[in-house]
């Protein structure tokens, strides 16, 4: 198998986007999970013109079904990566407890604030609001994002990531505004396609504009 740099055409410059690329590299794949993010916009915008109160119900059930049906697709798109780029064995799933980013003494506040942030989406809303669905994936996503743009080597990345976590971390405490349940069940999972298919569609670019394109000639050659 080709290693990446076999066909590097713009390396990482600094220590910081080196670990950047290495502890994230996974999640930079972004056409693993790019067309998840699509069909799921399509499914919402379809639902609220063809039968918007399945929305309420069928929103989370299909978000989950989606992410079933994708795997193989994943799967596939990830052996892709794998031979255009190479493979990191280490750092990939990467922790924000990093001198670089914050100490404990700032993460432990932090990590009490997520704490309660879960309680309030996952028991609270649920038990004081006439919608059931607590928006898990939601506002985990929104959390991921958050976490990556803390040591993102560029401040267009940290922005990036800050701006659509910190949507996507508000979007579930809709139902505190409004009882509108086909209202809150479209934002939340339309936005969740949306930032999904756009954070997939730019984490691929800024891979290949770092590790070059996946149907490099070497790549093709060695596979």
């Amino acid at each position: 198998m080709p290693s990446a740099e076999t066909h590097v055409s713009d390396p990482p410059r600094s220590p910081a986007q080196v670990q950047f690329f290495t502890q994230f590299y996974h999640h930079l794949k972004g056409l693993c999970y790019a067309p998840v993010g699509g069909l799921l916009l399509l499914g919402v915008l379809g639902g609220v013109l063809v039968r918007p109160q399945m929305l309420i119900h069928g929103a989370p059930l299909g978000t989950w079904a989606l992410l079933i049906l994708a795997s193989p697709w994943a799967w596939y798109m990830h052996r892709r990566y794998e031979s255009a780029c190479g493979q990191v064995w280490e750092g990939g799933y990467g922790t924000p407890l990093t001198s670089d980013v914050f100490s404990s003494w700032t993460f432990i506040p932090l990590l009490t604030g997520v704490l309660c942030w879960i309680a309030l989406v996952t028991f609270y809303i649920p038990l004081h609001t006439p919608l059931d669905d607590n928006h898990f994936l939601v506002f985990f996503s929104g959390w991921l994002l958050i976490v990556a743009s803390l040591p993102a080597p560029l401040p267009r990345l940290r922005w990036t990531y800050a701006t659509t976590g910190v949507l996507l971390f508000l979007v579930p405490l809709l139902p505190l505004i409004t009882t509108n349940l086909v209202l809150v069940q479209a934002v939340n999972y339309g936005l969740l396609g949306a930032v999904t298919l756009g954070v997939g569609l730019y984490n691929h670019r800024l891979l290949v504009s770092t590790l070059g394109p996946m149907d490099d000639p070497e790549v093709s050659a060695g596979e």
